[in-house]
């Protein structure tokens, strides 16, 4: 006898067992777990264990403005993966005492209070200041891709005038986001543009949070009185809570935890010429052409991206040779001119591919629950994604980078896909459940080729990637916004998207300047409501049905010069500065030279990064944290210490409005009129400018006008502002190697006393002794109303002969040069 059971019964005998295995593991009630109350507690030489009702608390002071805690929903400890956290190398014993119903773990710098009722938890700074009380916490039994697990429910309460920032990138929220509800996972599709979900949040209470988890996320800061944060899979709930008096503190702990920025190659700091490649138009004879026609017109660049497409199938990780015949022999010629090309590297495999087999011989794809390969989605077919997160796969793929491209002569990289972009939720991978593991992908893609990278190549590595996770800034990446839209609105939503990643503790990001879509994808793109600021004769292919695209062009051009990196791209069959007419390509060159000249100033702040993590394109909010008024801006910023920048992001617009942050006073840039902070201004903005405004008492050092980075002796023009007194360190190294790892680089500070008028120069520090025996540097001393351009200043008020040594100037007595 036959028994036929119908499909519905399968799908029930099927939920049944599922009910059963849960049963099995989390009991009968699969109830929530909460700690409920303090049973006991004891240390250990450098954590608190805290006994609770149900399952434990640990408190390991990571380093004394550092704490991390831990609650498990077992008595048990166990080791959790802590992914981007890099081991600790201090070992700090907490001190404890009880005061009342409260267990007191203190450290030098903060105090972690547990209240014996209910396990709350609060922290304090050294002051003591509360920082941070939680409200709830819990973790719920729960099924997903095959595992028993947990879900977390994180519960703070939130003050009415705390503020909140970071978060990864979120192209529709704005700057502040108090009330907002953030998505924290990789989304490609994310509303107005890419997600990238970042556990990671600093608040203006002087404090940063760090939640290590990689499954999807959810946080609702500052919501109803009370800031949630949820986790599809956790183990146990894992946080950091980093104090400090200044951001820079802040940052410093952050960098402890999960690792230094690397200084990128200085060329990496000037222009980035790039484009979408597509084979019928992006080819060697016209990337050589393009490389020759901006040496031809002295126009600043050193840096050419080929892109996506050079392939014959994807995953080839080579070159169609009908359209590169011959890569290395390029590369020579474009080194020759001061190029350096940065590659295309997707880890995507289709079957036509001349590498998919071995990967499929050797399971190194992304899995469906049967165990068989993903090969591709109804969202998107282009083939299988490699699992990076399997060593030998990842290694594969260096080898792969390392054959067909290093030894082509291109060392740096465009780690594209890396989300990867088929979602890898509802699959597998060596690592974990894409559940589990949803947001880690970039992380040990980045690791993997920059790792790769400094095993085989002696330059520094210089990765843009799509994502990111905590920790991915120590592997040399550069973040982008993806693939945005070529409208005003998209420009106007890149500033507070980069300021809030670059808040996440990522110093380095950029956007496609001019968006990457091409405007006849756009079937409803807005019109041009005002007159249009460039009426240029030459307008790029694709882009004709849009009139007002070359000025969005220049005011996007203007806002990427004052990003930390600087890269045109675009789906434009004509993407260089002079491809918008004659007038745009005026406009655009002007903010070449003033991006090189700049590099002075530009390079001591990605050293500062290095040294402190303190991101140098910054919300104002971190700069001036007791100016309440600056909390919400979401189009103006810091770019180092002493740059305020305002783009305009409106069509026809000529000026704007700008606050000036309480607390300093303020010169415009271009025209040195001088305002005081705490006020709104209407700034011009002709088509040729970008409101700059300068911080009274800075010290400013502007480099050569050059064709390409190092072209030119290291010479100086230092503009010193007055209003107060000031210093700025210039920081010197090889510029492209990792000798500034063992100390091989010098420091020089010029710094400015206002009251008796004396400018002086440091002895130089460090062991680079690479620059001009005699460094050329004139000194101009701003004065109010003086119109100056980013042009050097053709008399400069004084000029000195350094050699090293100390000087000093006393600008009463000293004769000026005329």
């Amino acid at each position: 006898m036959i028994i036929r059971i119908s499909p519905v019964v399968k799908i029930f005998l099927f939920l049944l067992l599922i009910n059963l295995l849960m049963n099995y593991t989390f009991g009968s009630s699969a109830e929530i777990i909460y700690p409920a109350t303090v049973k006991g507690y004891s240390s250990k030489s450098d954590k608190a264990l805290i006994w609770c009702d149900k399952g434990l608390i640990q408190i390991i002071f990571y380093d004394n403005n550092i704490v991390h805690f831990i609650y498990y929903p077992s008595k048990v400890q166990t080791t959790l993966p802590s992914w981007g956290i890099l081991p600790s190398s201090t070992v700090v014993k907490p001190e404890i005492t009880e005061e009342g119903d409260l267990i007191i773990i203190r450290s030098p710098s903060m105090a972690v209070h547990i209240n014996k009722k209910d396990c709350s938890v609060a922290f304090f700074d050294n002051s003591p200041n509360l920082l941070l009380k939680s409200d709830s916490y819990s973790l719920e039994p729960t099924f997903i891709s095959g595992e028993n697990t947990y879900k977390l429910n994180l519960s703070f309460l939130s003050p009415a005038d705390e503020n909140y920032y970071g978060l990864g990138q979120h192209q529709n929220l704005g700057m502040n986001l108090r009330g907002k509800k953030v998505q924290g996972w990789h989304d490609y599709e994310g509303d107005k543009g890419e997600i990238i979900g970042f556990p990671f949040m600093v608040t203006n209470k002087k404090y940063a949070f760090l939640l290590d988890n990689t499954s999807r996320v959810m946080t609702y800061p500052g919501n109803e009185g009370k800031t949630l944060w949820t986790a599809e899979v956790a183990d146990a709930i894992s946080y950091f809570v980093i104090s400090g008096s200044s951001f820079t503190d802040i940052y410093k702990g952050y960098r402890t935890l999960t690792g230094i920025t690397p200084l990128p190659p200085k060329s990496k700091l000037g222009y980035m010429q790039c484009k979408t490649g597509v084979v019928n138009f992006t080819n060697q004879d016209e990337l050589l052409g393009i490389a020759r026609k901006y040496r031809e017109k002295g126009y600043p660049c050193y840096n050419l991206v080929v892109d996506w497409k050079h392939w014959v199938a994807l995953g080839d990780m080579d070159f169609d040779r009908k359209y590169w015949p011959d890569t290395r022999e390029m590369n020579k010629e474009l080194s020759a001119m001061n190029y350096n090309v940065m590659i295309s590297c997707w880890p995507r495999f289709m079957k036509e591919s001349r590498n998919y087999d071995i990967g499929e011989k050797n399971g190194w794809y992304m899995k469906k629950s049967d165990g068989t390969t993903l090969y591709g989605t109804p969202e998107d077919k282009r083939g299988a994604v490699l699992d990076i997160t399997n060593p030998d796969a990842a290694a594969w793929f260096w080898d792969l980078i390392k054959t067909n491209y290093v030894k082509n002569g291109f060392t740096s990289y465009w780690l594209d896909e890396s989300e990867p972009d088929i979602c890898p939720h509802p699959y597998y991978l060596y690592a974990g459940t894409g559940a589990r593991i949803h947001n880690l992908y970039p992380y040990l893609h980045a690791k993997n080729v920059y790792e790769g990278h400094r095993s085989t190549i002696s330059n520094r590595c210089f990765i843009l990637i799509r994502s990111s996770y905590p920790g991915s800034q120590q592997w040399g990446t550069t973040t982008w916004s993806s693939d945005v839209e070529p409208t005003w609105d998209y420009l106007k939503r890149q500033i507070p998207t980069g300021l809030n990643f670059c808040a996440s503790g990522m110093a380095y990001w950029c956007s496609d300047i001019g968006g990457w879509g091409k405007i006849e994808w756009l079937k409803d793109r807005p019109k041009a409501e005002r007159p249009l600021l460039i009426k240029s004769d030459i307008v790029p292919l694709n882009t004709k049905s849009a009139p007002d695209y070359p000025e969005l062009y220049v005011r996007w051009f203007q806002f990427g010069a004052f990003c930390p990196v600087f890269r045109a791209h675009g789906s434009r069959e004509e993407n260089e500065v002079w491809s918008y007419g004659p007038e745009a390509e005026k406009y655009l060159v002007k903010y070449l030279h003033l991006r090189y000249r700049l590099l002075p100033y530009i390079y001591a702040q990605a050293f500062n990064t290095y040294q402190t993590g303190t991101p140098f394109m910054r919300a104002l909010f971190l700069d001036y944290p007791d100016d309440k008024n600056v909390a919400d801006i979401a189009d103006e910023y810091m770019f180092g210490p002493s740059l305020l920048i305002a783009p305009v992001v409106e069509q026809g617009m000529v000026y704007r409005n700008v606050y000036l942050p309480a607390g300093d006073d303020w010169f415009d840039f271009w025209t040195n009129k001088k305002y005081k902070g705490g006020q709104i201004i209407k700034a011009d903005a002709p088509i040729d400018r970008i409101p700059i405004f300068v911080k009274s008492g800075s010290v400013i050092p502007m480099g050569p006008v050059v064709n390409f980075t190092g072209e030119k002796p290291e010479d100086l023009e230092v503009r010193v502002y007055s209003g107060g007194s000031g210093c700025f360190e210039v920081y010197q190294d090889e510029n492209d190697n990792y000798n500034y790892e063992k100390g091989f680089f010098s420091t020089f500070t010029v710094n400015w006393e206002s009251e008796s008028n004396i400018l002086s120069l440091s002895q130089q520090k460090g062991n680079y002794t690479g620059s001009q025996p005699g460094k050329k540097i004139n000194i101009v001393m701003v004065k109010e109303n003086q119109s100056l351009s980013e042009q050097p200043v053709a008399e400069p008020d004084y000029t000195l002969i350094y050699y090293g040594e100390a000087i000093s100037l006393n600008t009463d007595k000293h004769k000026k040069n005329r």
